[in-house]
């Protein structure tokens, strides 16, 4: 039990020194985040079992470098501030995988429209074969009194009054007016790491797409960082991601923001599932700054996308 003790804690060594560093190590990317600690445990009791305790002090000791990678919330890191004075904004991110595909145009509209929410952000909201997409032409007949702000395939809508936007890929700002503030809400989708499927072409086409998409990817995160630091409004910062916890390069994003799903759930986080099976890993996020969130609900897509919908209820921070 040693030798896999001391296997486990050095490939752990090495994902610190190689994680967003080499391109290649995206692969262990695809792995769910569940499966870790499942490894870790199995390993333990296993130890404990042979009676190896020394493997058990390294399994334990090597805690700290895999944790994060679970996106496990033991508990609610915020309190959910519910402020009577204080109007809650509903809001609604979803990831419709493609407009109108594979099922039909209202079911898609009465997807939207059961989350009453105020302010919706939705990703890859253009055709299968990713071509462009009028979003606003289907949009605003079933969505009376809304503005409607499109980007590419980046769609927001929101029935505040809206006092400027601006877009850059990866992401569509639009500024609201809410309870006296100006938020900012940034509509997101990060370029996707890897994509399976070439691997129909061949191994070296694949691993070529790999490392582009880890440049183009890196581009894409420091844009929204610099963004994001420029701006001194209070923020709601939402979309796919294309990156799990185990990832780091998340970390510049995800510092000093709050996590709706963590400052109100416990356990862990999922919202993508292949081939609409198990939730297995979490790419979308609803993160914030200056803005407390008071509660956060996975919508089930009923296999309208393979992404799962995020509501949230939230309100700027009272100073």
């Amino acid at each position: 039990m040693i030798v896999l003790a001391f296997s486990w804690i050095t490939f752990w060594v090495l994902n610190l020194l190689l994680n967003g560093r080499l391109w290649l190590w995206e692969l262990f990317s695809i792995v769910p985040g569940w499966f870790w600690g499942a490894c870790a445990f199995a390993l333990t009791i296993l130890s404990i079992l042979f009676g190896d305790f020394a493997a058990v002090i390294i399994l334990v000791l090597s805690t700290p470098l895999w944790w994060r990678s679970l996106d496990f919330h033991w508990q609610v890191k915020e309190s959910s501030r519910m402020n009577t004075e204080t109007k809650q904004l509903r809001f609604f991110n979803w990831n419709t995988e493609h407009w109108f595909y594979p099922r039909t145009k209202q079911e898609h509209i009465d997807y939207l429209l059961k989350a009453q929410a105020q302010v919706y952000h939705l990703q890859e909201a253009w055709s299968k074969d990713h071509e462009s997409y009028n979003a606003e032409f289907d949009l605003r007949d079933h969505f009376p009194g809304f503005q409607i702000v499109q980007s590419q395939e980046l769609v927001t809508m929101t029935s505040l009054p809206i006092t400027g936007h601006r877009s850059e890929v990866p992401y569509l700002r639009v500024d609201v007016k809410l309870n006296g503030h100006v938020v900012s809400f940034y509509n997101v989708h990060i370029s996707v790491h890897l994509r399976p499927k070439l691997l129909k072409i061949s191994l070296r086409t694949f691993l070529g797409d790999i490392r582009a998409r880890f440049y183009k990817r890196k581009e894409e995160y420091a844009k929204l960082a610099a963004e994001l630091a420029s701006n001194p409004n209070p923020k709601v910062i939402s979309g796919d991601f294309n990156t799990t916890a185990f990832m780091p390069i998340l970390q510049q994003i995800y510092a000093g923001k709050s996590d709706a799903f963590a400052a109100n759930h416990k356990g862990f986080a999922a919202t993508f599932y292949a081939s609409y099976t198990f939730r297995w890993w979490r790419i979308d996020y609803v993160l914030g700054e200056g803005v407390d969130f008071h509660s956060y609900k996975s919508v089930d897509p009923l296999k309208l996308s393979d992404h799962w919908g995020q509501f949230v209820e939230l309100s700027p921070t009272q100073s």
